[in-house]
């Protein structure tokens, strides 16, 4: 009976220190060599306006002083005004609102009653307000105007990305990096890291679980996607549940003052 406690106490406690990880200690997997770009070039925009486009007024927003969205049209951006990379130059800033300021300064002949009028004909959708500075000779033109960026979600981006594991918990003794950087993975110390070969597979989630589409599909074979994997802003926001016309307060904690579309903020 004694031998039959003591087999028993043995089996619940292996039961204990397994189910309760006892002896294993979490080794953190974190991102090595992260990087994203705009393929210049490549944004695949149509020249047809998408629906929202038709209705900018729909994006109309106001919150006393502090916030103000009123768009009257919907327009491209050349490539070099439509994205920009972060000061970080690990993420990438997509232009999809603008809130635009042109300021024209004359003095002396150049202003008069024919500059405020050039300054209404040049106005456009824009708000035109035209100043002239008494006793100072001088006169200015100001057009506000504000607009909806047209098929941001069109903009193709390219990410490359890498992981790292320190198996030696700190020591940086024993390393694991893989990724799409490389088409090998490496092992070893930091100082004497070793290639061997790599057959890591890149699946993209969303936030489900269910698997969706970036670059046109899914998965992506080693083979295929060493150096970045390329596909669109719209992609990305599909695959995180989300569209550039989703209601940001709905996304975070809190309170959330500001536009109701994320289009409008940036």
């Amino acid at each position: 009976f004694h031998k039959f406690l003591q087999l028993a106490c043995v089996i619940l406690c292996a039961v204990y220190f397994v189910h309760s990880s006892f002896f294993f200690k979490p080794i953190a997997v974190r991102p090595w060599g992260i990087s994203m770009w705009h393929e210049v070039g490549r944004s695949g925009s149509t020249k047809i306006a998408p629906a929202y486009c038709k209705d900018p007024a729909a994006y109309d927003y106001h919150q006393g002083n502090m916030f103000s969205y009123l768009p009257t049209t919907c327009r491209p951006l050349p490539s070099q005004e439509a994205v920009a990379t972060t000061d970080s130059h690990n993420g990438l800033f997509v232009a999809t609102f603008v809130d635009e300021v042109m300021v024209w300064e004359g003095m002396g002949n150049e202003c008069g009653a024919a500059a405020r009028q050039a300054c209404v004909d040049r106005a456009g959708n824009a708000v035109p307000v035209y100043e002239e500075v008494v006793g100072n000779n001088r006169c200015s033109c100001s057009l506000h105007e504000q607009f909806l960026v047209q098929n941001p979600e069109e903009q193709r981006i390219r990410l490359a990305y890498g992981y790292e594991v320190d198996l030696s918990y700190g020591k940086r003794t024993d390393l694991r990096r893989g990724g799409i950087i490389s088409s090998a993975n490496s092992i070893g110390s930091q100082n004497d890291l070793r290639e061997q070969p790599s057959n890591d597979q890149t699946i993209f989630l969303a936030p489900n679980g269910e698997e969706c589409e970036f670059g046109g599909k899914s998965q992506w074979e080693q083979s295929d996607s060493v150096g970045g994997i390329s596909g669109t802003l719209g992609e990305l926001l599909k695959c995180a549940g989300v569209t550039l016309d989703s209601d940001p307060a709905k996304l975070a904690s809190g309170t959330l003052q500001g536009s109701p579309h994320l289009r409008t903020m940036g």
